[in-house]
């Protein structure tokens, strides 16, 4: 082997990861993981599914806070850090605490060096720019700030891994647009950033893959973009601004209809080329279209599309 391939080999060798391998657990002798495998570099991870989907499970997992009943789940650590960072749907802060005194008590709750605590929270307070709020008490902060110091008390312990739990519930536009930009950076410094939300629409602009889970298994593995391009045109509902009786007309062509009113409806559409024999149809019958485009972001109704037979058809993703 070369020196440059081995210089190269080692650099990656100190990359974390977390893997897991034929995971199965669940609560009260009901399994719900089923022999997942899983493997999660650099960067950011969107765990996703509906409703009783095994997504929290693999996400507790995957945390530590759930044993397996078989399986394994391996964190890589890179460079020197040595834990997991948490954040919770309901962020744990102390109340009587101003932001930085909770700051350093959680870092020596982690075990953070007495001699390394002061850099450590200056580090956070840095990384995600609160030094305005390094004062406040906690319990004068808004939901956004809360969710924001949450991140940063996660990285006090400088993990390899951050696990986030809803962080975007509850949040305005203008904080949520300032936790996506914190998120990007630490994934973009090498970090594994694991989100578990049902903030589809607002996580659809990071630049992230998409861990879909149904019925305990892996669906879904993609990038972001590839499923927002894949899936917002098609089999998707499109909302469509036409003339009047243009509705009529799509009715008459065997196409499904919503939501019917005088100038717009909502038809499904099986892909692009079912979406341009629409147009031109319409056009074609003497219809102005002013407007076509997805009810949904692609996210969503990916998510909406899980029926047993696309996960058939979808073989290649599954376990």
């Amino acid at each position: 082997m070369s020196a440059t391939g081995a210089g190269v080999d080692a650099v990656r060798a100190t990359e974390p990861e977390v893997i897991v391998r034929q995971a199965i657990t669940g609560y009260d002798d009901v399994a719900k993981l089923h022999q997942v495998d899983l493997r999660l570099g650099p960067g950011i991870h969107l765990l996703v599914g509906p409703n009783g989907s095994g997504k929290t499970t693999l996400f507790r997992a995957i945390a530590g806070v759930l044993p397996l009943w078989s399986g394994e789940v391996e964190v890589r650590q890179g460079r020197s850090r040595a834990s997991i960072g948490y954040v919770g749907h309901r962020p744990a802060l102390s109340p009587q605490l101003t932001v930085t005194q909770d700051l350093e008590f959680w870092s020596r709750v982690i075990g953070v060096p007495e001699r390394s605590r002061d850099a450590a929270v200056r580090r956070v307070l840095d990384r995600l720019d609160l030094h305005g709020l390094a004062d406040t008490l906690t319990r004068s902060l808004s939901r956004g700030q809360t969710q924001r110091v949450a991140i940063a008390k996660a990285l006090v312990g400088d993990p390899a891994v951050l696990l986030l739990d809803e962080p975007l519930t509850g949040v305005d536009a203008v904080t949520a647009d300032r936790v996506r930009s914190d998120l990007t950076r630490l994934a973009d410094d090498g970090r594994v950033v694991i989100i578990s939300s049902h903030e589809l629409a607002e996580l659809s602009g990071l630049r992230a893959d998409v861990v879909a889970i149904r019925d305990g298994r892996i669906v879904v593995h993609e990038s972001l973009a590839e499923i927002t391009g894949e899936h917002a045109l098609h089999r998707s509902w499109l909302r469509v601004r036409a003339s009047p009786q243009a509705a009529d007309w799509v009715q008459a062509e065997g196409y499904r209809l919503r939501h019917v009113e005088r100038h717009s409806f909502e038809v499904y559409a099986e892909g692009p080329d079912d979406i341009a024999k629409l147009v031109a149809g319409l056009v074609g019958a003497g219809h102005s279209v002013y407007l076509v485009a997805p009810v949904r972001d692609g996210l969503t109704e990916l998510l909406l599309s899980f029926s047993d037979h696309e996960l058939e058809a979808n073989g290649a993703h599954l376990d």
